[in-house]
């Protein structure tokens, strides 16, 4: 009986040191997946910044963009109004013109 007694303490001193390397290699893999999970939250949290990077940068094409199309707007008015003012004084010109062929057979006359 102490002998079927001691051969049962020897098989359980195996199966708890049989346990406790199982137990190792799981704490091992649990490390493994918790290292994995913090390259993953990393790379995650890059990315989430990468995204915010490129939102700003968009905003401001944005509001480039549309300070471009108001400089556009009144570029085109400014011309149009200076092709106005240029078609006037070529009238004022013109007519000034008339004046002085109207007057200059006068002065060739006298």
């Amino acid at each position: 009986m102490v002998e079927k007694s001691s051969d049962n303490v020897r098989k359980g001193v195996d199966l708890v040191q049989s346990s406790g390397g199982a137990l190792k290699n799981i704490v091992a893999g649990v490390e493994g997946a918790n290292a994995k999970i913090q390259e993953i939250v990393s790379a995650t949290n890059e990315t989430s910044s990468g995204i915010g990077e490129v939102a700003k940068t968009t905003t401001a094409l944005d509001q480039e963009t549309q300070q471009n199309a108001a400089v556009f707007r009144d570029t085109e008015a400014a011309a149009k109004s200076l092709r106005t003012e240029a078609g006037r004084l070529s009238d004022a010109v013109a007519a000034f013109q008339l004046a002085m062929d109207r007057d200059q057979p006068l002065a060739n006359a006298s």
